[in-house]
């Protein structure tokens, strides 16, 4: 035999022999890089149990309430713990592999002890920093970190600590610093006022953590437990039926796990079940919201605008946004063409001067409604900025193959495979996490707001009393509000009795300036904890550089007032302002809900991931169970190995022995479409096994054009090895032309389609590549080899 043509058989096997290698995940449904333990579901109350569990036995106090403060220990403690429940009267741990016996044991220890200790610090060439933050960024100060400190009798004793807060037993005298000691290290740097016994002083500038800032809070959480735990039983079993497609239940050998490529392949939510939501994005809302924001700072750019005359300044008396439409509305004394030119200077071509208004007072108030060039492009950047914030949404659920792409109108659509939790999905994916802050008015009588609400209880219908932006329109179109101001309202979740459900309710008013402080675009991350007090959740804030400055600025010029911390329009707290907070924090304290602590991490994750520009509303919600996608896939493999079958007992029957060599090269065809798909990681849908199938046939198509050319080489006399070379050099281009049509087809529905059409141009585009490369090399090279000699016989 040729060597060339020992290359030929060589590349044929590799192909083989690397196709079924990449398959074999796929095959067998195991992934060997994905941890056991990120494949459980992770739900508290689902019943499936976990790799390893730690039961507890309670020997003293309420369980629930030491439940609450042990999973508060192990999250600010950063044990990655799966969670902590009561069964059966017993506290039980479930755990992630990784957590070791000693770090569970050291969450039942007893509270931390602190102290404040004076420290000698010697500083040369520096300063007094004169607050705690600034101390605490010196080198020298934090050096100091995690060193026992030195002897020294006064120390202030300390009477409680109250998370960040540290109330003082006895009087304190400064003038400092003094370093904070947890468990005999030095944590943190306090430079307290004179402080009398009984009184308090906190994280607020009064003391700061060193070598990162609000460690020491997380410490000062972990108060002694209300009740006392012992060690019980630990459980690593692991259940079987919870982890589907692991690959404990596989036929392969746990050794050879590690020899197997990370190359499963996905499959679509139609195959495996899932979630499928449509989100419409409401674009007029991210029009209006623009509008807004363009109006922050126009009165302060106006002062800095350089007029025509050379002179600076421009007189804006009043500026707001219409009500119903994306235009701003200006009161200026200046005249209207230096205005625009103002209007045109600062945002270009994206506003229009319109017909001027007059106001029911007789004010002249100037329009400028905003492009349709300027318009559609929020448009498109709201929809791609809610693509991306979806697509990190997504990614936090840990779901594996997610399905994030645009639809027409405005729609977005999302689909989970394997995820069952409807419910879930729809909190932390579809919620709009609009975040702002605003100032509660300290000069708006409360008795007289509540005089307000009860006379518009009093004179508007249900439906638009119970809507809180129905509401707001209707006071400010009566006046029975200042301007710039608006009610906002704390709801309450309220379960009735007899049909056991969930509603909520406003629980009080508050008068707030519409002005917005801060919003979500100023959050740089959000993480859960657990007030230690009330054992609620609550939801950490750490503010962008830009947005703690704006918050410390805020707080040091609203002392003793209250602000509103809004989430999609519903205040979650309006805590008071005791001091100037200037750490670049805040926190968001989960009162309200039932389910708090889901409620906490799902609002963790889409303040991480970033707010909406524009909100998004739920189209539809379609829960696809697993069974329909078995029985799809079922159906689908059935049709498919059918339909192969008889393809190749045809060519057998119908072609004799090359017929067994198309049926090879078939095989191949297969294999290698399968390998492609899994190697490029694309999602195999219902539509894609109706490519598959598809390939079969056009691949079969091929090899008998290419057959009946080489029959009609033969009956023309030509020798087998010379029929072979004419009949493949003459079917050649007609193969290609059909081929090649079929994948510009392909390529259209792709560009074109939606993902269940793109789901089926995959398979058959990547279809047609190895369809090509098998009939014209794999079945080529076959043949030449059987006719090599000059004996050779071809029967076909």
């Amino acid at each position: 035999m040729e060597r060339s043509h020992w290359y030929r058989l060589l590349v044929i096997a590799t192909l083989f022999l690397g196709s079924a290698y990449v398959l074999l995940p796929t095959l067998f449904q195991v992934d060997p890089n994905q941890d056991k333990a990120e494949e459980i579901k992770q739900s508290t109350d689902s019943g499936e149990k976990f790799e390893r569990e730690v039961v507890l036995t309670v020997v003293s106090g309420d369980a629930e309430a030491l439940r609450t403060a042990l999973e508060a220990r192990y999250r600010a403690a950063g044990v990655a713990i799966d969670g902590v429940l009561v069964a059966n009267g017993d506290v039980v741990v479930r755990r992630k592999v990784q957590v070791t016996d000693d770090e569970i044991r050291d969450g039942l220890k007893a509270g931390h002890e602190v102290r404040i200790i004076a420290q000698d610090v010697e500083l040369v060439g520096f300063e007094d920093p004169g607050t705690a933050i600034g101390w605490a960024s010196l080198d020298a100060v934090r050096a100091l970190e995690g060193q026992a400190p030195a002897d020294s009798s006064a120390a202030a004793k300390l009477d409680s600590v109250q998370g960040s807060t540290l109330v003082l037993a006895e009087p304190f005298t400064g003038p400092g610093p003094f370093v904070i000691t947890v468990d005999g290290v030095i944590r943190a740097v306090a430079l307290p006022d004179p402080v009398e016994a009984g009184e308090a002083f906190t994280a607020s500038g009064t003391w700061a953590g060193l070598g990162g800032y609000g460690t020491l809070a997380a410490d000062l959480e972990l108060e002694s437990l209300p009740g006392e735990l012992e060690w019980n039983t630990v459980s690593t079993e692991i259940d079987q039926a919870a982890i589907e497609g692991e690959a404990a239940e596989s036929s392969i050998p746990e050794w050879m796990l590690e020899y197997i490529p990370d190359t499963r392949m996905p499959l679509g939510l139609d195959l495996q079940g899932g979630v499928d939501l449509t989100l419409q994005v409401e674009l007029d809302e991210a029009l209006l919201s623009q509008v807004n924001r363009d109006l922050t700072f126009l009165r302060t750019d106006a002062a800095k605008h350089e007029r025509g005359d050379g002179s600076t300044g421009l007189e804006i008396t009043e500026a707001k946004r219409d009500k119903y439409e994306p235009a701003m509305l200006i009161q200026t004394t200046d005249s209207v063409a230096e205005l625009q030119r103002f209007i045109t200077k600062s945002f270009g071509m994206d506003y229009e001067l319109g017909p001027a208004m007059t106001g029911e007072d007789g004010s002249t108030w100037q329009r400028f409604d905003l492009s349709a060039a300027r318009s559609e492009e929020i448009k498109d950047r709201a929809i791609s900025q809610v693509l991306d914030v979806l697509r990190k949404r997504v990614a936090e659920t840990k779901v594996r193959d997610p399905v994030v792409v645009r639809k027409g109108g405005g729609k977005v659509s999302v689909q989970l495979p394997g995820l069952a939790d409807t419910k879930a999905a729809v909190s932390a994916i579809g919620r709009a996490a609009v975040l702002e802050f605003k100032l509660v008015d300290p000069e708006f009588n409360r008795g007289e707001l509540e005089r307000i609400y009860a006379d518009a209880r009093n004179r508007l219908p249900e439906t638009v009393f119970n809507d809180d932006a129905l509401l707001n329109e209707w006071l400010a179109e009566n006046e029975m509000l200042p301007e710039g101001m608006e009610m906002g309202f704390e709801y309450e979740a309220v379960i009735d009795e007899t049909t056991e459900e969930k509603t909520m309710e406003r629980a009080r008013p508050y008068p707030l300036q519409a002005k917005t402080i801060l919003s979500g675009q100023d959050v740089n991350g959000a993480e859960v904890g657990f007030d230690p007090q009330t054992t609620r959740p609550y939801v950490s804030l750490e503010f962008k550089p830009k947005g703690s400055t704006v918050f410390c600025d805020f707080t040091g010029e609203h002392v003793d007032d209250q602000f509103a911390i809004i989430l999609d329009g519903v205040i979650q707290s309006a805590p008071s302002i005791n001091e100037k907070i200037c750490g670049g924090r805040a926190q968001i304290t989960m009162g309200s809900s039932i389910d708090a602590q889901n409620d906490a991490r799902a609002l963790a994750v889409v303040l991480r991931t970033g707010s909406l520009d524009a909100p998004v509303s739920i189209g539809s919600v379609r829960q696809i169970g697993p069974s329909l996608g078995e029985a799809a896939i079922q159906a689908g493999s059935i049709a498919t190995i059918l339909g192969g079958v008889i393809v190749l007992v045809f060519m057998v029957f119908w072609y004799r022995g090359p017929g067994l060599i198309a049926n090879v090269a078939l095989v191949l065809n297969i294999l290698l479409m399968l390998a492609g798909l899994s190697l490029f990681g694309w999602t195999l849908t219902l539509p894609g096994i109706a490519g598959i199938a598809l390939t079969v046939g056009m691949a079969v198509d091929a090899n008998i054009i290419i057959y009946e050319r080489i029959r009609e080489e033969l009956k023309m006399g030509q020798h087998a090895r010379k029929a072979v070379e004419t009949g493949f050099q003459k079917a050649a281009v007609a193969v290609l032309d059909a081929n090649i049509t079929t994948a510009i087809a392909g390529v259209v529905l792709f560009s074109y389609g939606n993902v269940t059409i793109q789901g089926f141009a995959v398979t058959l585009l990547m279809g047609i590549g190895t369809t090509l490369f098998t009939a014209l090399f794999v079945t080529r090279s076959l043949l030449v080899m059987v006719t090599r000699r000059a004996t050779a016989r071809l029967r076909i």
